[in-house]
């Protein structure tokens, strides 16, 4: 890789090795990627050498063949000592070597040189993070820098722990005294691009990489390319065909050639890692090719994907709901649930026996209401008709205020504010902490501060909040770095849909049945499909002109009576173009394109196909007025990805336990961190995920 200290990890061990090699220690850089020379051709560099040896140049003979007989006669017997810097390939090594058993030649190169017999091979690997902190604070020579370790150690991960890179700032930091490494670690964290900042006079690490991908051929600059648009870690040879839409062979042998060139490693058989800064390399490339070009490979890599996954679940263990196992989109647990599932009503139960029959596999949908039906005259829930989507007027719902803001409001050190808005947070001079959070209360504003600040504001509006908190060390909005604030804003894909039962349906509590056969996969479909369950029992006048078409002759009030609702919801996915944006004043604009509606329509003519099955009349009426066409920016509750979380702070915002990557002190705990979604509400997730941070922040305040 270059920049990684191949040349002066030999040379060091070339003044080590000299004393064993009296008859002659010989250095020749051979060029293979120094700016604005070609390499060197082996019949000059023999030429070189024998002149250096003290061969006159008048005997020295015409042509590769000769001149390589002629070295070869010259050291022959001797011990010396041949460092060849910055081969281009073996072909260049071959006619150089000495044919001495008693001399050693150590070579330098960005390629692997596997075609060389007999060598030993040490791939020099980028720097712990001990040995980049002290090569930082030794070039720099300053010690301040010593003092503030923490700002050090952020500038070396932010370099990769590149030798190369890390040069190049402490002599940054070395030549301007004024200039803290808390700042220059804040401008790396800030940047757009980190490879612009690694610079020193005409020196940088983007034109160092630059070297290397001109040696590529053209197909694999665009793979190497599209590489920067991958969002996991890693990438095997299955996931580089469908990005670059080539065949297995060649995306294997493309990641070879990337392997041999030390573009990438391979930390487990078959999978292949960027190194952070080439991967921002990368992806600078990539931003310059046509728009439609990144995002069809973009389009084939979740493609392959979900056809991965989908395929995986047809070789996961069949289940059943039968003795009290619980649905696939369970996850294991301890113990079973205090609670038993809410019952069926006499309509909603025969629904489950007929589907059943037809060989579904129903379950009891998860319901969050405080309902004892073991002794109903002392239960706070009544199970009434208006609790879908309606505050509850006995506060029987199992929901946020209920369970968690009104009981934590009983402790002496919680205070909640209300008719309260936040403006925007403040930072300290060298952007690294909250230090305050501007409040707009009742016409008056108000400043708070604390040691940790959570923001909670769901997916949207947890973006704006960072957006509209930019400063001068965050120019693009607190904590976007990476420029993925607001970016891969997912919600799901749903749908209400009205099924007329040929006979009435008197059920007053309907969400209590959940399906999940095409939650993991469908026979007819390459991928998961998602969720089926019940919704809120409609009322007529929610039908409005939508009805007579698909029920002539029915009033409204005559199809409410035998309605039966079903909320349909499948997988959006975190496309980065997808975005939340602020305009002028500040407000929300969403930039949004439909994802994955193969899967939605498909699931809808899923449950087309079961209405036989459940004594229905063969039509689905779209209930648009149940949150209209799609989920608003209000369903907070089915938002997610605006604020991702992840491990590289090039491709998330956020690390796993949901603290900013370029601030100390401020945490985003909402649905904004997952960088995807699921066909179900992540509420639970949510809550999953909040308790899981809690423990870290307990940790912190210790």
């Amino acid at each position: 890789m270059a920049g990684v200290g191949k040349t002066t990890f030999a040379v060091h061990a070339a003044h080590r090795l000299a004393g064993r090699f009296p008859d002659g220690q010989f250095f020749l850089p051979l060029h293979a990627h120094t700016a604005g020379q070609s390499p060197v051709d082996p019949a000059d560099a023999l030429a070189s050498l024998l002149m250096t040896a003290g061969v006159a140049v008048q005997h020295i003979p015409p042509g590769l063949e000769a001149r390589a007989a002629k070295w070869r006669d010259h050291v022959a017997g001797k011990k010396i000592l041949l460092l060849l810097d910055d081969v281009a390939g073996h072909e260049q090594v071959r006619p150089l070597l000495p044919g001495s058993a008693a001399s050693v030649v150590l070579v330098t190169s960005r390629r692997r040189l596997t075609a060389l017999e007999d060598a030993i091979v040490i791939s020099i690997d980028t720097l712990s993070p001990d040995e980049a902190w002290a090569l930082l604070v030794r070039l720099a020579d300053r010690a301040d820098l010593e003092l503030d370790e923490a700002a050090g150690r952020e500038i070396t991960r932010l370099c990769g722990f590149l030798p190369l890179a890390i040069g190049m700032l402490a002599r940054r930091l070395r030549h301007h005294p004024a200039r803290t490494g808390a700042e220059l670690a804040a401008e790396l964290a800030a940047a757009r691009d980190r490879l612009a900042v690694m610079r020193a006079e005409n020196l940088s690490v983007a034109a160092a990489f630059d070297l290397s991908y001109q040696d590529l051929t053209a197909d694999q600059q665009r793979l190497f390319r599209r590489l920067g648009l991958t969002l996991g870690p890693d990438i095997d040879a299955y996931a580089a065909a469908a990005l670059d839409d080539t065949s297995l062979e060649d995306a294997r042998r493309q990641l070879d050639e990337f392997y041999d060139h030390h573009l990438l490693t391979e930390p487990a058989p078959g999978r292949y890692l960027l190194h952070d800064l080439l991967r921002e390399y990368a992806r600078a490339l990539v931003a310059a090719d046509q728009p439609i070009q990144a995002r069809s490979a973009v389009e084939r890599l979740i493609n392959f994907y979900a056809h991965v996954a989908a395929g995986a679940c047809r070789h996961i263990a069949t289940w059943t709901t039968a003795g009290g196992r619980l649905p696939p989109t369970d996850p294991p647990a301890s113990a079973p649930y205090p609670s038993p599932p809410v019952s069926h009503e006499p309509r909603i139960q025969e629904l489950v026996d007929q589907l059943k029959r037809a060989g579904y596999h129903p379950s009891h949908a998860p319901t969050g209401i405080l309902l004892n039906e073991a002794d109903m005259p002392h239960s706070r829930c009544i199970r009434c008709d208006t609790c879908d989507g309606f505050p509850c007027l006995v506060h029987a719902k199992s929901d946020a205020e209920i369970i968690a803001v009104r009981p934590a409001l009983e402790s002496p050190n919680v205070t909640l504010i209300i008719h309260a808005q936040v403006e925007r947070l403040e930072t300290s001079t060298n952007g690294r902490v909250i230090t305050k959070v501007i409040v707009m209360r009742e016409g008056r504003r108000e400043e708070y501060s604390a040691g940790l600040v959570v923001i909670s504001c769901g997916a949207a509006n947890s973006a704006r909040l960072l957006l509209l908190s930019a400063n001068e060390k965050h120019p693009r909005g607190l904590a976007n770095g990476s420029d993925m604030v607001g970016r891969h804003y997912m919600f799901h894909n749903s749908l209400a849909l009205v099924a007329l039962s040929r006979r009435e349906n008197h059920t007053v509590f309907q969400k209590t049945l959940t399906l999940n056969d095409f939650y993991l996969s469908a026979p007819e479909y390459e991928f998961p499909l998602g969720n089926i369950q019940m919704i809120g029992k409609s009322k007529g006048p929610m039908f409005r002109e939508d009805a007579p078409k698909f029920a002539p002759g029915f009033t409204l009030d005559q199809i409410a009576k035998h309605a039966v609702d079903f909320w349909l919801t499948s997988e959006d996915l975190g496309l980065p173009q997808n975005r939340v944006t602020l305009n002028s004043r500040g407000e929300i604009q969403l930039h949004y394109e439909f994802t994955n509606m193969a899967a939605i329509n498909g699931l809808r003519q899923k449950l087309q196909s079961m209405l036989e099955h459940m004594d229905m009349h063969p039509h689905l009426i779209p209930n648009n007025l149940y949150l209209g066409k799609h989920i608003p920016l209000a369903g907070v509750g089915h938002q997610s990805g605006t604020c991702r979380f992840g491990a590289d702070p090039g491709l998330s915002v956020l690390d796993v336990n949901c603290k900013a990557h370029e601030l100390d002190n401020l945490y985003v705990v909402d649905t904004s961190c997952f960088p995807s979604i699921g066909a179900v509400n992540p509420s639970l997730t949510a809550m999953a995920n909040a308790l899981r941070v809690g423990d870290h922040l307990l940790q912190r305040l210790q």
